[in-house]
């Protein structure tokens, strides 16, 4: 391929952001799903059958602490959460896949909300050990709660939030109790319900990073009614200027390790009811973003497969697939596109005003691209290798990307 689109956009104007090649050779870049297992909204059997087609790299499920704990002081793990140990045990290592594991949510035997109290601290993390123990061979992940930002699993009511101080001193105790059990696993820390920007800088500051390999993050948008605050642009402009942030409250240098563990977008639901179409065309546009940001080590898409066939509400609405396993076009779209990214080198972006080209080399050393327009459908820019004009008419792009390939280019 030849390099006119570079003369079209100067990359001193763009920015140009590539993966850091050393950390990409160490750390795979993850691109995961949630399957909800230990929750018992899924079953086993359908979730191994959609994920056989190789396409993720891992999945996120969780354990969690009541179903574990059921009388204070004897740990165990029963028969309801066979679905997600079979998972765990079995499927994962048969289809390759590295999961990460969320250890989490309130237990009424230690009080109706989060564990905030020395002793409910205590008590979380010798739960927190014993599934650490237990699957330290099978998960490459251990993420601390799931948005305690806003409170999730905690049983008080009005919910109350949890604050970054006390998520902190629990991760001071729980961090060393999985580290005595479990010192190969990585644990992610942060898990924030959207880009909480205070909470977050609060967290490092503290000292928080400190202690873990990693900092998650949810960062939605499909609340936005403004279609332009919805896009996937914003959310990745979001998480720069948020590690930048978070780097300068810890007094770091180097980047801090990001995991999107959840994203996602509700399909056909309010306030914003979106069609498969746009819903294929944010997550793809995300997923192409984010393997481009240096400090992204991961994406966990937000889920593999609706909850459920006659709840109507956004929650039952983010899958994949529906309720019976077809498909949407989001799923078909990152198939075809996560292919096209494995084995992914030198990633980078550049954008000119709402032109946006993601490139990078293949495996084989092609030099593949990716193209689209938030603005309408204009002229592709430059010689751009099979997406020259056919029988001289102009080849154009718009808001879904167009693929490009230009050869091996020496």
């Amino acid at each position: 391929m030849t390099g006119c689109l570079g003369c079209l956009l100067s990359t001193a104007a763009l920015g140009t952001r590539a993966a850091d090649a050393d950390s990409s050779a160490t750390t795979p870049f993850e691109v995961g799903v949630g399957v909800h297992l230990g929750l018992g909204k899924s079953d086993r059997a359908r979730v191994r059958s959609l994920l056989e087609g190789g396409v993720f790299t891992s999945v996120r499920d969780e354990v969690l602490w009541s179903r574990v704990e059921r009388e204070r002081g004897r740990l165990a793990m029963p028969g309801s959460l066979a679905a997600i140990d079979g998972m765990l045990n079995v499927d994962s290592p048969a289809l390759g896949l590295r999961p990460l594991l969320i250890l989490d949510y309130g237990n009424a035997l230690y009080g109706a909300g989060l564990p905030v109290t020395a002793a409910q601290r205590e008590a979380f993390a010798r739960y927190a050990a014993f599934v650490a123990a237990r699957y330290k061979d099978q998960v490459a992940y251990l993420e601390i709660w799931n948005e305690w930002n806003e409170g999730l699993g905690s049983h008080s009511r009005p919910r109350i939030k949890g604050s970054a101080d006390d998520y902190v001193a629990l991760l001071r105790v729980v961090v060393p109790a999985i580290r005595r059990v479990a010192p190969t696993v990585r644990i992610l820390a942060g898990a924030t319900a959207h880009i909480d920007r205070r909470w977050s800088v609060r967290m490092a500051a503290l000292g928080g990073l400190d202690l873990v390999d990693g900092f998650s993050v949810h960062p939605y948008t499909y609340a936005h009614t403004d279609a332009v605050l919805r896009r996937p642009e914003r959310a990745i402009r979001g998480l720069q200027s948020l590690e930048r942030d978070m780097r300068a409250a810890a007094g770091r240098a180097e980047a801090i390790p990001f995991y999107i563990t959840e994203i996602g977008m509700p399909h056909g639901v309010a306030p914003n009811h979106l069609d498969e179409a746009e819903v294929a065309d944010y997550l793809t546009r995300f997923l192409l973003l984010a393997r481009a940001q240096p400090f992204v080590r991961g994406v966990w898409v937000y889920e593999l497969l609706d909850r459920d066939v006659g709840i109507r509400g956004a929650e039952s609405r983010f899958g994949l697939h529906d309720f019976n396993g077809r498909p949407r076009e989001a799923m078909l779209m990152l198939r075809t596109w996560l292919r096209r990214l494995h084995g992914a080198s030198q990633v980078s972006h550049q954008e000119d005003g709402d032109y946006h080209v993601v490139r990078w080399r293949s495996p084989d050393g092609d030099r593949l691209e990716a193209h689209w327009s938030t603005s309408g459908t204009v002229a592709l820019r430059g010689e751009v290798g099979e997406g020259n004009p056919r029988n001289g008419l102009p080849a154009r792009v718009g808001a879904r990307p167009r693929f490009i390939s230009g050869g091996s280019d020496s």
